[in-house]
């Protein structure tokens, strides 16, 4: 359990390091990939829907900013 709590912070500070362009692109890509995976589970998702997927959620990091501590 501790190694998996290590991990997991690992992850969340190599995530949150750097500009927040860059941070917006990771999560725009990472849900993109997301539901591609799922659309791939149940044949129902096309690339159209994870680009769209992808750019919004892109957007809204970017816009609203949820690293913003102040």
């Amino acid at each position: 359990m501790n190694s998996l709590r290590r991990a997991y912070r690992w992850i969340k500070g190599r995530g949150q390091s750097g500009s927040r362009s860059g941070f917006a692109v990771r999560v725009g890509f990472v849900s993109a990939l997301a539901v591609l995976a799922f659309g791939a589970l149940t044949n129902e998702s096309t690339i159209t829907d994870a680009v769209v997927m992808g750019t919004l959620m892109a957007a809204a990091y970017y816009f609203f900013d949820p690293q913003d501590t102040g």
